[in-house]
């Protein structure tokens, strides 16, 4: 609430996040609980799949981090809202080829 900007984007990431048949792509991010804030929007949205990158073996534990993380909101949205499930799909960062 302190920054204009930030919280324009957060009001705006909250609107794409309430369109049921919309998906977002989470590519290069850990999940941690100090984005928390901005999980929580996923988790209380309408959005029906949730792309997770992870990067090398998928089961370092990083990456294992990182889906348990995912799955979590997934579980949290069938506490909150059962008509609006969320399916998470991991991916591998590396096939995505995002900086060209």
């Amino acid at each position: 609430m302190h920054n204009a900007y930030l919280h324009k984007a957060q009001r705006s990431f909250e609107g794409c996040m309430a369109q049921p048949a919309g998906a977002v792509v989470v590519y290069g991010h850990s999940l941690a609980e100090n984005d928390q804030h901005i999980l929580k929007i996923i988790a209380r949205g309408r959005i029906g799949t949730m792309f997770v990158s992870i990067y090398g073996d998928p089961d370092s534990g990083d990456n294992k981090k990182i889906l348990v993380a995912a799955e979590a909101l997934a579980a949290l949205r069938r506490k909150r809202n059962g008509r609006y499930p969320l399916k998470v799909v991991p991916f591998d960062a590396a096939s995505a080829h995002v900086w060209g």
